[in-house]
């Protein structure tokens, strides 16, 4: 699969978008069967680290468990295919803690647009 962010700093505007949504859920444990913005947000970072390559539709699928059981692997986290703490951690190791993203910030206003751009999303 492809490889969009290979280092952290490259991660990081697409971790900031994904708060900036607004997504209270995005570091919530999914697991098969989840439907939901955390399984999306989680497809969408599995995609930018190369590991999932199906729709970001927030469907936690056969195709969203293996790409989370390669992941893990390539982090030498246990494989099980539930993105836990440790999956998240690991897909965005330089966030520490959830932050609250004001709409009106025009700092997160660029980082939307930018990972827009990027998953080539039309406002």
């Amino acid at each position: 699969m492809k490889q969009i962010f290979s280092t952290p700093a490259l991660r990081m505007p697409l971790a900031a978008a994904i708060l900036a949504a607004g997504t209270a859920s995005a570091f919530a444990v999914v697991e098969f069967g989840n439907n939901g913005s955390a399984v999306k947000n989680l497809q969408q970072l599995l995609t930018a680290t190369g590991h999932y390559d199906g729709p970001p539709d927030g469907k936690f699928g056969n195709g969203t468990f293996l790409a989370v059981k390669a992941f893990q692997s390539s982090k030498n986290i246990p494989a099980d295919g539930i993105a836990g703490g440790g999956t998240w951690r690991a897909l965005l190791p330089d966030v520490e803690h959830p932050a609250t993203l004001k709409q009106s910030d025009s700092a997160d206003r660029d980082l939307v647009k930018q990972l827009q751009k990027l998953l080539k999303i039309k406002e």
